[in-house]
């Protein structure tokens, strides 16, 4: 409810609520993954995603968003990783696709992150823009540009 109403502070301290009162709840520490990841708590924001992972391993959503964390911070590898866990457990999961694709776009392998966004984009097409966008974003990132 907090989180909603930009009271980050307010959020984190009815995640941190919930999580006591129910400890194995991975979607929990998912969200306040994130929240922590808009706080600037970047390291709060793995951790909190690995305990995700860590609680509900079967489950390739949690994978994807410690994938992302982990890209953002600049670990490619531990990114990529995750990425190809999330896709072991599901085939089709189109954001690990994605991700994975702006893994290879970073490392330079064009042609790989291609066919990356290309099955992310088969799988759920409502990705397309958001795709593009993110790699216009790290193409004015590597020139640069604002």
């Amino acid at each position: 409810m907090y989180e909603a109403k930009g009271d980050r502070q307010r959020a984190l301290a009815d995640y941190d609520q919930a999580i006591a009162l129910l400890p194995r709840a991975a979607s929990f520490y998912a969200r306040r993954a994130r929240l922590k990841q808009a706080m600037g708590d970047w390291d709060g924001a793995v951790a909190d995603a690995g305990e995700a992972v860590r609680l509900a391993h079967r489950q390739p959503e949690y994978y994807v968003l410690r994938g992302d964390l982990l890209r953002e911070k600049g670990d490619l590898d531990g990114a990529a990783a995750d990425y190809d866990r999330a896709l072991e457990l599901d085939a089709g999961w189109a954001a690990a696709f994605a991700g994975r694709g702006l893994v290879h776009l970073l490392r330079g392998r064009e042609d790989e992150a291609q066919k990356d966004f290309e099955r992310a984009i088969q799988a759920r097409p409502e990705l397309k823009e958001s795709i593009r966008q993110a790699v216009e974003k790290l193409r004015q990132q590597a020139s640069g540009r604002p």
